[in-house]
């Protein structure tokens, strides 16, 4: 919160729209699942099913996006034009899931009664692009915060902002990996290729959860205003 008070008021101003829109958005998206949802008659298909599963499955991605765009206008986030631009993206891609969603699992819940290998594949493209735009776009934003606050955060901060960044960046990694499958060895074998996503997860969690430890900015002026005491003397 320190580096969010030593914003001058119209980016702390706007900061704090962001967040706001940023709830728009993800509740816009939230709503547009539910009117995806198929209308349900006598029978009850396989396929609704599968798309009432995928249903909550995006609901909770949508709900992870939603903590993590708070996480990055609140903690070390400063609304330069390169920072806004990377955000809109972020949140462009993240109303485009619901979308993503619907081309992606009413394919697979047909696959293999009239659709192609070729149409699969590009349902299993959008979702995880999707998904990967978002990714690329957070992560970058975690970096430059934790870059720009470095120094102003405390170690919970830091550690919060340092794990978020680490995160991002290694999921976004392993989904690159699954669309990459996905071109190149079709939709069944790509789908294996979800197992790594929480590969990353388990071992940042373990090892990387702690960032590197470093003096607060107060202690660092001080230590340069003592030097150059000792030389004016």
């Amino acid at each position: 919160m320190a580096f969010h008070e030593s914003l001058n008021a119209r980016d702390r101003r706007l900061a704090t729209r962001l967040e706001g829109l940023g709830d728009v958005v993800v509740g816009f998206a939230m709503s547009q699942l539910v009117i995806q949802l198929p209308q349900l008659g006598k029978a009850f298909h396989v396929r609704d099913a599968f798309h009432v599963f995928a249903y909550f499955i995006t609901f909770a991605v949508l709900v992870t996006l939603w903590l993590s765009f708070h996480r990055m206008v609140t903690q070390g986030f400063k609304p330069g034009r390169l920072d806004l631009f990377i955000v809109f993206v972020y949140l462009a891609f993240t109303s485009l899931m619901p979308y993503a969603m619907n081309a992606n699992f009413s394919v697979q819940a047909r696959f293999g009664s009239g659709v192609t290998a070729a149409e699969a594949s590009w349902g299993i493209g959008i979702y995880c692009g999707c998904f990967f735009a978002t990714l690329v776009t957070s992560a970058t934003i975690y970096w430059r915060n934790l870059r720009r606050a470095w120094y102003t955060f405390d170690d919970e901060e830091r550690d919060s902002v340092w794990l978020s960044a680490l995160r991002t960046t290694s999921v976004g990694a392993a989904m690159l990996i699954i669309l990459t499958a996905d071109v190149i060895a079709g939709p069944e074998r790509a789908s294996y290729f979800f197992l790594l996503l929480f590969l990353p997860m388990l071992v940042i969690r373990r090892w990387f959860k702690k960032a590197p430890r470093s003096q607060p900015l107060q202690q660092l002026k001080s230590r340069v205003s003592n030097d150059d005491d000792d030389r004016r003397t």
